[in-house]
């Protein structure tokens, strides 16, 4: 334990809010970059103007070249021009060298693949867009090739046709990213929209921070017949004082009527004069009188329109699990005809005392379910209620002790998933297999870069940061020296300097504990069936799970202890522990 850090006082819970869109949200652009206004094919050695920067790398890091890296060809890359006195490119378009140029398009002369084997492949673009319909102009571009685990981010759109089209190379696709003007396709601001309770507990002052944590991306409005699933989320805010704050929230989207736009009208009108007296936040005002027409033209056209809204819980102690399935509960409750109040329940879990040691254990009951709150005994490893195994359902052995050999060495560590419900229980885990190491520098499993953006990599210090793949910029990648974690395709890579790595006696012995002690190979991967439900597993009937022997059982703590074992073993082999980066006296 770090004495400079305070204890956590002994109360079960902080907060219960609710967050979401309201009249204080303000926009986030998508993209505050200037537009991309002009493009070009530069090679090698050509250096771009001043206004202009070369695409040389893909999303992770690999070469850009666009005919290939061969020592006899001079390689081409793809310019930029971002001009804020010109008008900017609305659509890209990729033609092979027999087809004709979409009306209204402007061509590249160089074909990429000059130099090269393989088709004339030519980049097309414009800078018009349909008459009546808000504009949507490119504000950034990236290549990817799909053979290496790279993915088209969600906020992109693939170009679909392959730069390397007629060769041998490794294929390269092309995404773009595109700003609108529409209110509907921005990301807002979350903001508190209820609170419980109601004042600021003595010496816990409420984390204004929480409703960016709910949503690091930014909160988005729905139009159409279904609205994505519900999804699970847990975060972790670090205060001044050093103390973690954890919170769970489920997220959901509601439908928006009529009857709400004209009440709101109503409000509105009503409030008009203390409204005006006050001080106001014109642009977010601005915002959302524009976002209230969008929706309202939305429904009179017949379409169907949902909000983003969370429910959270905020605590000091880190029982996802147990909170997650007490919030799950309340959700349903909500969602039902039961006839009391939400406040009910929640009272109820503020009066619910903090179990005090591992002898005694506190339940509370909300509906049918019995929640139970447990800590573990002082002589064992620290609380983990979460499932240790989905570390190993994203990462093979060897990468996560690839991740291990870079905590040990304090480097930068980025974490990068498109499910950000993956994240803290991922960067959980993984800090659960220092122990009895503890991590000094920064730590946000969740990074909001919707708001916060991703300057915290440029610290001159290490940082262990994670993110969603769509916040995922190459340059930094290229620019620093960063450990890169990708979830989804279960791969680490290092730019910059090598991380010394763990001795090869010690990882074997690590290896064949956590299959023989914790049965880790008999954890499932995450299959791309499942991905689009992670997060959403509590709406689904889970079967119970067939017959298993008991070597076929994962055991976490078993688990936690091969990797105890090994940094003991460190500790003691003072002629091998070259992967410890220890303090300078």
């Amino acid at each position: 334990m770090n004495p400079s850090i305070p204890t956590a006082p002994p109360r079960l819970v902080e907060y219960f809010l609710t967050c979401g869109i309201s009249q204080d949200s303000a926009a986030i652009p998508k993209d505050d970059r200037v537009p991309i206004t002009n493009l070009d094919i530069l090679s090698e050695k050509e250096f771009p103007p001043a206004g202009w920067e070369k695409v040389l790398y893909t999303i992770s890091g690999n070469a850009g070249s666009l005919n290939g890296t061969s020592m006899f060809t001079t390689k081409l890359y793809i310019a930029i021009e971002r001009d804020p006195n010109k008008n900017p490119i609305t659509e890209v378009a990729v033609i092979f060298g027999n087809e004709p140029k979409p009306m209204g398009f402007l061509q590249l002369d160089v074909s990429l693949n000059k130099g090269g084997i393989g088709k004339d492949v030519y980049l097309c673009f414009t800078r018009t867009y349909p008459s009546g319909k808000y504009r949507e102009v490119v504000v950034d571009l990236l290549l990817i090739q799909p053979k290496a685990g790279e993915k088209c981010p969600s906020d992109y759109m693939l170009v679909n046709k392959n730069l390397n089209a007629g060769s041998f190379r490794t294929p390269l696709f092309l995404c773009i990213k595109k700003n609108s003007e529409s209110p509907l396709k921005m990301l807002w601001k979350p903001v508190v929209l209820d609170r419980y309770p109601f004042y600021d507990i003595k010496g816990s002052q409420f984390p204004e921070m929480v409703p960016l944590f709910c949503y690091p991306q930014g909160a988005d409005v729905i139009v159409g017949d279904n609205p994505p699933l519900p999804k699970c989320n847990t975060f972790i805010l670090t205060l001044v004082s050093g103390l973690k704050l954890y919170g769970v929230c489920i997220n959901f989207h509601e439908i928006f009527t009529k009857e709400r736009i004209d009440n709101a009208k109503a409000m509105n009108q009503a409030n008009s004069d203390s409204i005006a007296e006050q001080s106001v936040d014109e642009e977010s005002t601005t915002g959302t009188i524009a976002l209230e027409q969008a929706i309202e033209i939305a429904l009179t056209e017949g379409l169907r329109v949902w909000l983003p809204k969370t429910v959270c819980l905020v605590s000091y102690w880190p029982f996802y699990n147990t909170f997650m399935n007490y919030l799950i509960e309340l959700w349903r409750l909500t969602l039902g005809t039961s006839s009391y109040p939400p406040e009910r329940f929640l009272s109820n879990l503020w009066e619910t005392p903090l179990p005090q040691n591992s002898r005694v254990n506190v339940q509370l009951s909300i509906a049918n379910s019995k929640i139970i709150f447990d800590r573990p005994p002082p002589d064992t490893f620290p609380l983990a209620d979460y499932g240790v195994d989905v570390v190993f359902r994203c990462l093979c052995i060897e990468n996560i002790i690839k991740v291990l050999a870079a905590l040990f060495a304090e480097r930068k560590i980025l974490l990068v998933t498109t499910h950000s419900t993956l994240l803290t229980p991922v960067s959980e885990a993984i800090f659960s297999f220092m122990f009895p190491f503890q991590w000094q520098y920064a730590y946000i499993p969740v990074l909001p870069t919707a708001v916060l953006g991703l300057d915290l990599l440029s610290a001159p210090m290490p940082v262990f940061v994670g993110i969603t793949a769509t916040a995922v910029d190459p340059k930094i990648l290229a620019n620093g020296s960063i450990v890169f974690v990708n979830l989804d395709e279960d791969m680490v890579r290092v730019f910059g300097d090598a991380v010394p790595q763990i001795p090869t006696q010690f990882t074997r012995t690590l290896i064949q504990e956590l299959k023989d002690e914790a049965h880790v190979h008999h954890i499932p991967k995450i299959v791309n069936e499942r991905k689009g439900k992670i997060g959403s597993e509590f709406l689904f009937k889970q079967l119970p799970a067939m017959d298993q022997s008991p070597r076929e059982i994962f055991d976490p703590k078993a688990a936690r202890a091969a990797f105890l074992h090994l940094t003991v073993s460190l500790l003691a082999d003072t002629k091998h522990r070259t992967c410890l980066k220890f303090p300078h006296v």
